[in-house]
Parts: C-alpha cells; sequence; structure tokens
C-alpha cells in the first residue's frame, strides 16, 4: 500500500478534489444527507468511518459500495442537537488517504412562500396556487401539503407529499378548477419535520354560458337568488337569440 498523499473527490452533496477535510453544508435535524466519493477509477477499494457519530448521538450511517462510487448516508433524527459536527473517513486501496468532514445540524433552512393568495379562473378551466420553496440545506426534505379544498376542485396531478431536493428553490403549483362562479375560500397546511405552516387561499371562478346550467351539480354560485335567476334566464335568452 502506497503511502503518497493523493485527493479524494468528493461529488455530492459538493464537487471538490480533497486532500485532508471538507465542509460539506448544512443539514435539518431529521433529514438524510448523501454523500458521495469517486472509487478514482479502482485505485480505492474500501472506505471505513472512524469518527464517533453514532446512534446515540442522534446519528445512523449507512455505507453502499456502488460500481463507481462509495456513498455515505448520514441520517439525523429530530431531535439531534444543533452544532457542527465531525468524521473522519479512511480510504483504503493503491492508495490510502484520511480526511474530516465537517458538516452542521441547524433548523429553520427551508423558507415557504405563497406567490399569490388568489387565484382565478373561469369555471371549469385550470387555475393554481404557486408555493415557492427554498431549501438552504444540502439534503432533500419530504413535506407534507394537506387542503380542506374538495377532491372536484383538484387537479388529477395533486399530489400530498412532495421532496424538495436539496440547495434548491422549487415552485410547486397547486392546480385547482372552479365549479361554479363566486369565490371559495381554501385553506393549505404545510407540514415537515416537527414545523407546521398555514395558509389561507381565494379560488374566484368567472362565469361561463355554460357554467350557469352546470353550477347546480356542484352548488350555486355566491349571489342572492334574484341575482342567480336574472344569470339562468339571460343564459337561456342568448342561447335562443344565437340560433
Amino acid at each position: 500500500m502506497c503511502s503518497t498523499v493523493f485527493s479524494i473527490r468528493i461529488v455530492e452533496p459538493i464537487y471538490q478534489d480533497v486532500t485532508d477535510s471538507v465542509n460539506v453544508g448544512k443539514m435539518m435535524p431529521g433529514t438524510t444527507m448523501e454523500l458521495i466519493f469517486s472509487k478514482a477509477y479502482g485505485r480505492i477499494n474500501d472506505v471505513k468511518i472512524t469518527g464517533n457519530l453514532n446512534e446515540t448521538d442522534g446519528f445512523n450511517i449507512t455505507q453502499i459500495n456502488d460500481l463507481e462510487n462509495f456513498k455515505i448516508l448520514i441520517d439525523t433524527k429530530k431531535n439531534t442537537p444543533e452544532k457542527e459536527y465531525e468524521i473522519e473517513i479512511e480510504f483504503n486501496g493503491t492508495y490510502y488517504q484520511k480526511i474530516k468532514v465537517y458538516f452542521t445540524v441547524e433548523k429553520n433552512l427551508l423558507e415557504i412562500i405563497l406567490n399569490n393568495h388568489y387565484a382565478k379562473s373561469n369555471v371549469n378551466e385550470k387555475t393554481s396556487f404557486d408555493l415557492l420553496f427554498v431549501n438552504k440545506s444540502n439534503a432533500a426534505i419530504i413535506i407534507d401539503l394537506t387542503t380542506d379544498a374538495p377532491k372536484y376542485l383538484l387537479s388529477n396531478n395533486f399530489s400530498n407529499r412532495i421532496t424538495i431536493p436539496k440547495s434548491s428553490k422549487t415552485i410547486y403549483s397547486l392546480e385547482v378548477i372552479p365549479k361554479v362562479e363566486g369565490e371559495k375560500k381554501i385553506n393549505l397546511e404545510i407540514s415537515y419535520l416537527d414545523v407546521k405552516k398555514d395558509f389561507t387561499t381565494t379560488l374566484i371562478g368567472t362565469p361561463t354560458i355554460i357554467s350557469k346550467f352546470t353550477s347546480p351539480y356542484y352548488g350555486f354560485p355566491f349571489y342572492s337568488i334574484s341575482v342567480a335567476l336574472n344569470y339562468y334566464f339571460n343564459a337561456i335568452l342568448v342561447g335562443f337569440l344565437g340560433h
């Protein structure tokens, strides 16, 4: 075994050649950071973690030996203390190298912004509420999205579990389809780890000729009875004169 010092290439969550130490950034309690190291075209055949991270410290570490890379998964618990941590990793093969990896566990690394509190479209046409997720950590974050909107207002691509990639700005569009004209309040709840955020939105449906006939299937629009009847008979009149 040769003792010549050479660089170890880390490719995730950052890309860098390392000779002694590297800081791979931040992660939130309850998430998983993936470290990926190149095997240097077969010159490295074994990796050993010699640091002191273990389950009692709020960590679980998993090693995966792929064809071209070594992966190390660092899992934190929700109660893992917020501070900087250090692990040592030994690389063995044609070369030998030991490096130190630093990372920080920190809360509040996900920013959530509702871009529009109001969404407007014609009845039976799609519109959306757009949520911006800014992940400031180097670990993916899984969020759960719930809403009190009836299922018939939601488009087919609605997903209540969303993965926000590491170090990213992600826009998720909650597509909705108004079924009647008028306004409908819709509450959204976003939860991840031990955090919950609530938003109140308003869906606005604008009338069409067809919607005046189909609205009874989904509830009458938010007008008085006299106004609703006026719309109804106007629609019949317009349809009659159009022939």
